[in-house]
């Protein structure tokens, strides 16, 4: 995986690094990004930061949590639920409470003004 940040005077830095086994969940790609990104926040500013992954290939039984690690199955139950509530009722259905985005999350429509039923 790797991670591309673009400074505000357009130099770019990429930091590179390889997972130590196979994952489908984001929370181990974000865990592996993370340091990278750290060990960048030095002051400057950024204008871009991106994280791409290569090397990809179909799931196998060896992208499967071990069945031992109770974080890694409980995780990936989390984010089948939330994959299921992303297709269901769209991309901005569902965020964790960190994240790197640039636009905020989609309005809701706050409970007061939503028409009564009778």
């Amino acid at each position: 995986m790797h991670v591309k940040l673009k400074t505000a005077d357009f130099k770019t830095l990429t930091r590179s690094r390889r997972l130590p086994k196979p994952t489908q969940l984001a929370e181990a790609l974000y865990q592996a990004a993370l340091p990278l990104v750290e060990a960048e926040a030095t002051g400057r500013r950024y204008r871009l930061i991106g994280v791409g992954a290569a090397d990809l290939a179909p799931a196998g039984p060896e992208a499967q949590p071990d069945l031992l690690d109770a974080v890694a199955v409980q995780q990936a139950a989390v984010e089948r639920v939330m994959d299921e509530l992303r297709a269901k009722m769209g991309s901005g259905a569902i965020r964790k409470g960190r994240g790197w985005v640039s636009s905020p999350a989609p309005a809701a429509v706050p409970p007061s003004s939503k028409p009564r039923q009778r």
